[in-house]
């Protein structure tokens, strides 16, 4: 049977406003299977390329710097924040991102990321982490209370501990490589949330979202 919850979904998806940063109304635009919980925000040209899983009281604002991408596999859980800089980008290909997460990406409660920044794939974001002006290469570990900022480039496979402050590149450089039972921390988070997505597509009356344009 399923369960008698989330009898009111505020979850808004809409439009955001044109202004002098965003030229552009841009509704977000979501592939493939998803799950999309109470109470979320998404503004603007944000991509979501399924499967992924938005959890609880998130907002995902692309009104100030535009467009993100959320690539698939990635889960964003709840009360976090993805935001961007005006006319600040990631290059990813031939294209330019004011954030770009992509795949595979788990991103726990109470985290911000605010472009310019890029997350590689296989990235575990811990609980209460900020990114600011960073790109994170892929298979990288940042535990709960970091902070990391000041247009660094954290190479690929390297692990950030708790609370650490990352923003100068040398400091980026030095950091160990990820080890030991951190190396399976981001795949079980991921597959422990694909499952889940699956449980509440299935199980409650919130299984999917679409964001048509009204």
């Amino acid at each position: 049977m399923r369960a008698k919850m989330f009898a009111d979904n505020k979850t808004l998806i809409g439009y955001n406003p044109v202004t002098t940063h965003v030229h552009y109304a841009s509704y977000p635009k979501i592939y493939g299977d998803h799950f999309i919980g109470p109470n979320n925000v998404l503004i603007g040209d944000v991509t979501l390329k399924g499967p992924v899983f938005i959890g609880f009281n998130n907002v995902i604002r692309a009104d100030y710097g535009s467009p993100f991408f959320i690539g698939p596999r990635t889960s964003i859980h709840d009360q976090c924040l993805v935001h961007g800089q005006p006319e600040q980008y990631v290059k990813v290909g031939a294209y330019k991102w004011s954030v770009h997460i992509d795949g595979d990406v788990s991103i726990l409660h109470g985290s911000s990321i605010h472009g310019p920044c890029r997350i590689g794939k296989n990235t575990f974001i811990g609980q209460n982490v900020s990114v600011f002006d960073a790109i994170i290469k892929p298979n990288c570990v940042i535990l709960h209370g970091a902070n990391i900022t000041g247009g660094v480039t954290i190479p690929e496979g390297r692990l950030v501990e708790p609370g650490q402050n990352i923003y100068k590149q040398e400091d980026a450089d030095r950091l160990p490589p990820v080890s030991g039972e951190y190396l399976s921390l981001n795949p079980e988070t991921v597959n422990g949330y694909m499952e889940l997505l699956y449980a509440y597509r299935k199980q409650t009356p919130y299984g999917t979202i679409k964001a048509k344009k009204r």
